[in-house]
């Protein structure tokens, strides 16, 4: 995988979640392969909640988080990790017009920045190409617990930097 720098301003950081969060997602191919380097065998044992995590971590902070897989960014290795507490669209029923629930489009956008953060595997400071969607398992709404470092933007975003990723099966 090549690597790729992502923009580092606070207004780039504060669109990103509201990029990820827009209804209709596209699915990119499944044939991404997770780095060897970046699978964790088992769950970290202390991995919190998503929201707790984008509360409470501090810029650098190594950190262990569990959520549910949602957006994934396209020809790179990211995506964002949502809290399991927060309900997809699937709890609209099966009548919903959300046919994406992944995207999370039936929840109001503030409770769903405020239950997230962006997760990135990086090789030295840049971040990876290469879709996720399919690697390891790592699919929509999987269960996954990330090892890494937080970054803060000045606006409150938290992006993890990874170092690994354990994904339920």
């Amino acid at each position: 995988m090549r690597a790729m720098t992502l923009p580092r301003t606070p207004a780039a950081w504060t669109a990103l979640p509201l990029l990820l969060a827009a209804c209709g997602g596209t699915e990119a191919a499944a044939t991404a392969a997770l780095p060897e380097a970046f699978r964790l065998p088992q769950p970290p044992a202390a991995a919190r909640p998503v929201a707790d995590v984008r509360a409470r971590a501090a810029d650098g902070e190594v950190v262990e988080v569990a959520g549910v897989a949602s957006e994934f960014v396209e020809g790179l290795a990211a995506f964002t990790l949502v809290d399991a507490g927060l309900p997809d669209c699937r709890a609209e029923g099966p009548d919903s017009a959300c046919k994406t629930p992944w995207d999370y489009c039936c929840t109001d956008p503030r409770e769903l920045a405020a239950a997230s953060v962006t997760v990135e595997l990086h090789e030295g400071d840049h971040v990876l190409r290469g879709d996720l969607l399919g690697a390891g398992g790592l699919d929509h709404l999987v269960h996954v617990a990330v090892r890494g470092t937080a970054h803060r933007d000045p606006a409150g975003n938290v992006v993890i930097v990874a170092s690994g990723l354990h994904v339920a099966r």
